[in-house]
């Protein structure tokens, strides 16, 4: 070929050296060049060889590119990779959520939190001009009032400043778009998981028409169905400020409205047929508060949608309602759920799921400070609560709270094979979530109260200092209510293990149900290290692997010293005592494996109050004295 040298559109087509920049700056994928050759000159002409290669970058896989090569020199004049992207100007939370100001503010303020983003997915333009629409979602006008989404010249950015129809159409498809990508992340075939829903699925960026509202001057959203009622037809959304008509500010640029529509909606058509539980609003609520919680720098932790304005104080939802407050599930709301005059549209019960379902994700890691933490625990959470929705029909619908959470605690069971997530570490804590929420009362309760429930008939359980309870504990290896004595003498002070020798480990056991525990049994285990533990590979029973206990009185009043259990360290330093209890009625989470389940020590220790791990540090060996000659 012979190719006219370009030397701007070759710098463009680099990526910088030394780390500056990355492979995909601007949008596009790019490679680290040598120079050309001194000889080459800007706009001559030269004889060049096509070299075609695959070289891939994740997510693009396989990525298959050309590069121009002139004879003579072999230097590199062209490159280029078959592919493109278009980018767009979006936020990718709400500012509010990002730190910044409501929804009522002006461009100059809410442009600083928009974010250039590439629009995955989209179709290839047509006729040169590229439009919001993809495999999964396209942008479209609906339903009144008509205004129609913005297109662009192919390769061009979608940029529109934040207060504009344009702009939250850019988000409606961004959001929407990333709604079916995340469902894929937490483990979820998306033609499986919404079988029914023609795609792309249509969004309309500024819609909502009401007699009531016209011209979509509200702050609201929809998700509707489709004609059986078992698919997403269609997500319009409306505004999130009604003060600037003249400047609107689309409320589709809250990343929280769209989880709660097509995660609140748009997954119940698909399993239930309906948009709504039977018992509340729906879980969109929970989607949005967990998934934004993580990173989120809201002024207000517990406001559910930090960034709307113009919301009456009685209208606004929160996800830290309490039983004492009036949103139990044993209250007045739950118990007349959907109810016009009680619970409006269901929204009332929906902060009382929310509230659930936010103690749960606070409890597994939620309330760390580290934030890979907190994004495990929003993962976690949404993988189980999708996981739930998937295994309800029409007729599995759950009538009550109860139900749902049985259903949870059944999908927390299952393995998430794509994540190597053994199930079962957590289906207690989602009971103990919904208990202090109100639910699992004693039968004899009158009802409606605003009381936290009751636990399980039988509750034994070591105390780690939260009294057989499942609030977060960032420090789950140092539970003092196990320790080792040199001697079986029964003594309650700890004492250092000694490398090599015999020691004797002891525990104390309690039950926190309102039933006596019978055939209690007690196993022991110990780890020669303290880091990156896993069970049961890391552990080797001791000596004494199991003693039967004596029967432990009902709410937490009795206390039964259990040991000793005989055990060697076989090496000095950092070591691990484990410490697992069962009862009739009871059992422990390693129960329940199977052969090939494992389980990390910091999701298996914290979340069953039947095991506790104290790591000790082990002695060597005392050195004896030689006597003189």
């Amino acid at each position: 070929m012979v190719h006219q040298h370009d030397a701007a559109r070759l710098r463009h087509a680099m990526a910088q050296p030394q780390g500056r920049g990355s492979a995909f700056h601007s949008g596009a994928p790019r490679l680290p060049l040598p120079s050309v050759h001194s000889s080459i000159r800007d706009g001559a002409h030269y004889v060049v060889r096509a070299v075609n290669f695959g070289f891939d970058f994740a997510p693009i896989r396989p990525l298959n590119w050309v590069a121009l090569i002139e004879v003579e020199t072999m230097s590199v004049l062209l490159l280029r990779p078959f592919v493109d992207n278009v980018t767009g100007l979006v936020f990718l939370a709400d500012p509010a959520t990002l730190g910044g100001p409501t929804a009522k503010a002006g461009n100059a303020a809410l442009n600083r939190f928009r974010s250039s983003m590439t629009l995955k997915g989209l179709d290839a333009p047509v006729n040169g001009v590229q439009a919001l629409r993809g495999n999964r979602v396209g942008v479209a006008d609906v339903i009144e009032p008509y205004i129609a989404p913005p297109t662009k010249p192919a390769g061009k950015s979608f940029a529109f400043n934040a207060r504009s129809n344009d702009f939250a159409a850019v988000n409606a498809y961004y959001n929407c778009d990333r709604i079916f990508r995340l469902v894929e992340k937490l483990g979820f075939s998306v033609a499986d998981y919404f079988p029914n829903t023609k795609f792309p699925t249509r969004v309309d960026h500024r819609g909502h028409w009401s007699k009531a509202k016209p011209l979509g001057i509200e702050i609201n959203a929809h998700c509707a169905g489709d004609e059986s009622g078992t698919g997403i037809a269609y997500t319009t959304f409306s505004l999130a400020d009604t003060r600037n008509l003249k400047q609107p500010i689309g409320i589709v640029g809250d990343w929280r409205i769209v989880l709660h529509e097509l995660l609140g909606h748009g997954v119940l058509y698909s399993h239930i047929g309906n948009a709504r539980f039977k018992f509340a609003h729906s879980a969109g609520d929970s989607f949005a508060t967990i998934v934004n919680d993580p990173e989120s720098k809201a002024r207000d932790r517990y406001a559910t949608f930090p960034w709307l304005s113009g919301i009456p104080k009685d209208e606004q939802r929160r996800h830290d309602r309490t039983a004492a407050d009036g949103y139990g599930w044993n209250g007045k709301i739950a118990l007349h759920p959907l109810d016009p005059k009680i619970d409006w549209s269901g929204y009332n019960t929906e902060q009382i799921l929310s509230s659930t379902m936010f103690r749960f994700y606070r409890s597994i890691g939620g309330d760390s400070d580290t934030i890979a933490v907190k994004r495990f625990a929003a993962d976690m959470t949404c993988h189980i609560l999708l996981a739930a929705i998937q295994t309800l029909t029409a007729a599995t619908s759950p009538p009550d709270a109860a139900h749902f959470a049985s259903a949870l605690m059944k999908a927390d069971r299952a393995d998430w094979p794509a994540a190597d997530i053994s199930g079962g570490a957590y289906h207690k804590v989602i009971r103990w979530a919904f208990e202090k929420q109100g639910l699992y009362q004693y039968a004899a309760t009158k009802r409606p109260n605003n009381k936290t429930g009751a636990p399980p008939p039988v509750d034994v359980y070591i105390e780690d200092g939260r009294h057989g309870e499942y609030q977060y504990q960032s420090d789950y290896c140092n539970c003092r209510a196990i320790w080792n004595r040199r001697r079986k003498d029964g003594g309650t002070k700890h004492e250092v293990p000694i490398v090599g020798a015999t020691n004797y480990a002891y525990v104390k056991i309690k039950n926190r149900g309102g039933t006596k525990a019978t055939k209690v049994v007690v196993r022991s285990f110990s780890a020669g290290r303290s880091a990156d533990l896993v069970y049961p590979r890391d552990w080797q029973p001791m000596k004494t692997a199991q003693l039967a206990a004596a029967d432990v009185l009902p709410n937490s009043s009795d206390e039964i010293f259990v040991g000793p259990f005989a055990w060697v360290p076989a090496r000095a330093g950092r070591n691990c005592i484990l410490m697992v209890v069962s009862s009739s009625g009871d059992s422990s989470n390693i129960d329940n494996f199977v052969v090939r389940d494992a389980m990390p020590n910091w999701r298996l220790v914290p979340h069953d109050n039947n095991i506790a791990q104290r790591n000790v540090t082990v002695a060597g060996r005392p050195r004896r004295r030689r006597g003189r000659r």
